[in-house]
């Protein structure tokens, strides 16, 4: 038999998809160090949900559970209550249709269980541009999670000057709608409401409002930002993973894992 190669990895980042790396790496006994300059659990919002099973943490075998689309109006109308006069490269209510219904997998549990199993390996390590550059000298691989604007080198070369595009919205953790049934999103591309998605995703609730449209006056209502492009390109041998980490529109946790497992392929560190 062929002995697999072991590169050593480093993974920035403790969030979700952090966490996926780190999966990937074990599943596949490869040696690994995850470095966070904030060594605790990410706080989770929005409509989210595993589209694949992740071995060793779901049920592969069938869906946890299946999602009920509910879409009413058009997408330009949705475009303007979510990015206002924002250009972006496309709009998920292009990409859903009433009543798709699609397999789903719960994050939030499964974000639980891989802190479970590697929220102690986490160390905490000031994460910057200078310091990402001496520490991939140590490591055979390195993905990072992290917010890449704070890894590029324009927040300590004033001569760098690359461009970070995103998205503020705002949400609770609750559906405004009581009854909204479990495990359905509902896109809203209608003026009759000022938010633009509601969802109850495995009896998590939320409801989301973006740039377009104002906001009521509702108690613990949070502030977010969604990377939507980016030209920075620093790091060339740093892999990014995560919404954050790659800050693109459309990266969806689960690709993580699946980038982190293709990379560890070409490497011949994946068992067959």
């Amino acid at each position: 038999m062929k002995k697999m190669n072991k590169p050593l990895v480093a993974i920035l980042g403790c969030g979700p998809s952090g966490l996926l790396a780190a999966h990937a790496c074990a599943m596949n006994d490869v040696p690994f160090v995850i470095i966070s300059d904030r060594p605790t659990k990410s706080r989770l919002g929005g409509a989210q949900y595993s589209h694949i099973p992740i071995p060793g943490i779901h049920n592969v075998d069938e869906p946890e559970a299946m999602l009920t689309y509910i879409v009413r109006g058009d997408a330009d109308t949705y475009q303007k209550k979510v990015y206002g006069s924002q250009r972006v490269p496309f709009v998920s209510f292009g990409n859903v249709k009433d009543g798709l219904k699609v397999p789903a997998w719960a994050l939030d549990g499964m974000y639980d269980s891989l802190w479970k199993l590697y929220g102690e390996k986490v160390v905490v390590h000031a994460v910057s541009p200078d310091r990402v550059k001496g520490l991939r000298r140590g490591f055979d691989l390195m993905f990072s999670s992290a917010p890449l604007i704070n890894m590029c080198m324009g927040t300590v070369d004033v001569s760098v000057q690359h461009q970070f595009r995103s998205q503020p919205i705002r949400l609770i953790n609750e559906t405004l709608d009581p009854s909204l049934p479990d495990n359905t999103i509902l896109y809203d591309g209608t003026d009759e409401h000022s938010y633009y998605r509601m969802s109850k995703i495995f009896g998590v609730g939320a409801t989301e409002w973006g740039a377009g449209s104002p906001t009521p006056p509702i108690k613990d209502l949070r502030d977010i930002s969604k990377p939507i492009w980016t030209n920075c390109d620093c790091h060339k041998k740093v892999i990014r993973i995560g919404r954050f980490g790659t800050w693109e529109k459309g990266e969806l946790t689960f690709h993580a894992f699946n980038r982190v497992i293709d990379t560890l392929a070409k490497e011949g560190a994946v068992r067959v």
